[in-house]
């Protein structure tokens, strides 16, 4: 996976220990820093890393692209074809 380097904001620290945000506590929906995950409310909780999720998202993100680009090639191919039909019919119209 490629490293974007996105600028360091105040938001990407923990609020009470100013550590950075490492992982995430799916039971209370918010980002934390290891002394939060590991050693205070959080260390009983659904913790996952936060690049791990990362490299999930945008792994569903390319294979929905991925679908979503087979299913406009698809449109476009039946809507080629109606008016190839359209057209044939047409000039039998005229024939």
């Amino acid at each position: 996976m490629e490293e974007t380097n996105f600028e360091r904001t105040e938001n990407d620290y923990c609020t009470k220990h100013r550590e950075k945000l490492v992982d995430y506590c799916f039971d209370d929906h918010e980002p934390l820093c290891h002394v939060c995950s590991h050693y205070e409310d959080h260390k009983k909780h659904k913790v996952k890393p936060l690049k791990e999720i990362m490299v999930e998202e945008e792994s569903t993100i390319i294979d929905t692209r991925k679908r979503l680009t087979e299913a406009i090639k698809s449109i476009e191919l039946s809507f080629f074809k109606m008016n190839i039909e359209a057209l044939q019919a047409h000039k039998e119209l005229y024939i």
